[in-house]
């Protein structure tokens, strides 16, 4: 099935849905939505779940937006576009 982007953009800009969009996040609680945002997420990967901070580190209305996301371990990062 496609997607209009507007309607696809409504789903990925809101950190809320990404449990929704993503099978291994299983919370998301945000602190807002724009640039430079910040807000926890849980990650749950082969039984095991660790904790991510993630933060948006583009946000361009309503075309991108692109999130980091660095595990408590702090031994590096992921980027989402």
């Amino acid at each position: 099935m496609r997607a209009s982007p507007e309607n696809l953009w409504q789903i990925v800009h809101d950190p809320a849905n990404m449990p929704a969009r993503n099978e291994k996040c299983v919370e998301c609680a945000s602190t807002g939505i724009g640039e430079a945002s910040r807000f926890n997420a849980v990650f749950e990967m082969s039984g095991k779940r660790s904790n991510a901070q993630r933060e948006v580190v583009e946000y361009v209305l309503p075309k991108r937006i692109r999130y980091r996301y660095v595990d408590d371990s702090k031994t590096g990062s992921v980027e989402e576009t």
